[in-house]
């Protein structure tokens, strides 16, 4: 899964609306099949393993939080 995420993440910091839709919808949908805990697991591995995934990473998980309610 960490992989898959690997792959996809950098595509958030595109200038494409469309695809930064695109991969975050993929990463919910993953979220709901697989369940929360592994794909945020999957990011934080990401972040730690590639500089390309961090600013994207973080980029998902705070639009996570902020539709959540939690703030930063």
């Amino acid at each position: 899964m960490s992989g898959l995420i690997s792959a996809i993440l950098p595509g958030l910091l595109e200038m494409n609306e469309s695809l930064q839709k695109n991969i975050m919808g993929l990463l919910d949908f993953y979220s709901e099949l697989l369940g929360p805990e592994i794909v945020i697991a999957s990011i934080w591995s990401a972040m730690l393993r590639s500089s390309h995934c961090r600013i994207a990473g973080l980029k998902y998980l705070a639009s996570k939080l902020i539709s959540q309610g939690k703030g930063l």
